[in-house]
């Protein structure tokens, strides 16, 4: 083989081969090298968001403990309230419900005794 056939061989195909590249290259050189700067910038958000991980992680277990302790006393304080209630508010609701019912049985009884003098008046 002939030294000038190889040489020329591997220039055509380089030609060739590099018009190809060019011709089927899904984007311009100034396209692809926007999207590494995005790509880039998407690599930097994403070690911040990573940075911020611990923080958040941090804030949320304080946000966590706070709400917990706040439902803790809430619920203690709950308790506290219908203790008060059992022991002050119920004996008096149950005193007026006596009364009531007392007042009612005295209605009662004066109806009947109203109406047994107004039958004996009618009889009369």
């Amino acid at each position: 083989m002939n030294t000038k056939s190889i040489v020329s061989g591997i220039a055509a195909g380089v030609l060739i081969g590099g018009a190809y590249v060019l011709l089927t290259a899904p984007q311009s050189g100034k396209e692809l090298r926007e999207k590494a700067k995005r790509k880039e910038e998407w690599t930097a958000l994403n070690e911040q968001t990573l940075n911020k991980k611990d923080e958040i992680k941090e804030k949320w277990n304080e946000i966590s403990t706070e709400g917990k302790e706040a439902l803790s006393n809430l619920s203690s304080e709950m308790q506290r309230t219908y203790n008060r209630y059992e022991e002050e508010v119920k004996p008096e609701v149950q005193a007026i419900q006596k009364e009531v019912q007392e007042i009612s049985d005295t209605i009662a009884t004066l109806s009947e005794k109203i109406r047994k003098e107004a039958d004996g008046n009618e009889n009369k």
